[in-house]
């Protein structure tokens, strides 16, 4: 039985190929770490004044952010919003009974409910001339208002009498004469009488 022998042959790489995959490497290598070292910033200040805040994280303990942050989604408050004395602006007219509401819609619906009373003025009635006096004393809360008609020298309203914002009726709440009679036998005085504003 004769035997046969298989001869391996040793195949190499050329070194030139070698050479050059080296270089590519190591140019590889060093054009990353020159990338790295260009991004670096040097501080602003000598350490420890000018350090960067850290990102906001998971962390239970409380975080603080300088900049204003936006969200794509919705937030939601597990334990409620503190919003440290400041105003939450841009709040959109309310659609569901559990929608928060802005000062547009609360100017124009709270007091504004059919039937629900809102403001009051006093209207002060001269016996002498008849002139309604919107009194200083007292000024008209809106919706009540006190229409001016005429102004004495010194400033105050001599011809003036109360009055209701479009939308509300005025009605009378109550009122109370002043008179007095002189040695002539003229009566003189005044009648103030209350007035409220009804939502029509």
């Amino acid at each position: 039985m004769s035997s046969i022998k298989i001869m391996n042959k040793k195949i190499g790489v050329p070194q030139g190929v070698m050479y050059w995959a080296r270089v590519v490497t190591l140019g590889i290598v060093v054009g990353f770490g020159l990338q790295f070292a260009s991004a670096w910033t040097n501080p602003s200040t000598t350490p420890p004044l000018g350090n960067v805040s850290g990102p906001i994280t998971t962390s239970v303990i409380a975080q603080y952010k300088a900049g204003a942050i936006g969200f794509g989604g919705l937030v939601k408050a597990y334990l409620g919003i503190d919003a440290n004395n400041n105003r939450i602006v841009n709040v959109a007219t309310p659609v569901d009974g559990k929608d928060a509401v802005n000062k547009d819609y609360i100017d124009s619906n709270v007091g504004g409910i059919v039937g629900t009373t809102a403001g009051w003025c006093r209207e002060t009635i001269s016996f002498s001339n008849g002139n309604k006096n919107c009194d200083g004393a007292n000024p008209a809360i809106a919706p009540a208002q006190c229409a001016t008609t005429n102004t004495g020298s010194n400033g105050r309203i001599i011809t003036s009498e109360c009055r209701c914002a479009s939308g509300y009726t005025m009605v009378s709440t109550g009122s109370n004469s002043v008179q007095s009679t002189g040695t002539s036998g003229v009566v003189s005085g005044s009648t103030a009488v209350w007035y409220t504003c009804v939502k029509q």
